[in-house]
């Protein structure tokens, strides 16, 4: 599967999807810089950042077949930009 390879990629070592947002937390040797995700907070205001270095967003979807495509594209964008 596609999203477990992101996944392992990025080292995430949770993922969850509760109340219609998605989060993510990165273990502290992941290529995702903290820099990023602070940028990325700044710039959307949907984006959510929490004390413990937890990452959350709001999929534009609510079926999980079409959530997958849209976390591991929020991934990448860790990395790029």
């Amino acid at each position: 599967m596609d999203l477990r390879r992101t996944l392992k990629d990025y080292l995430v070592e949770q993922i969850s999807y509760n109340d219609g947002r998605v989060s993510l937390l990165f273990h502290q040797e992941s290529p995702v810089k903290v820099e990023r995700l602070v940028q990325l907070v700044a710039k959307n205001g949907g984006i959510r950042l929490s004390p413990e270095g937890r990452i959350s967003f709001s999929p534009k979807s609510r079926d999980w077949g079409e959530v997958i495509p849209e976390v591991m594209e929020f991934i990448a964008s860790l990395t790029t930009g």
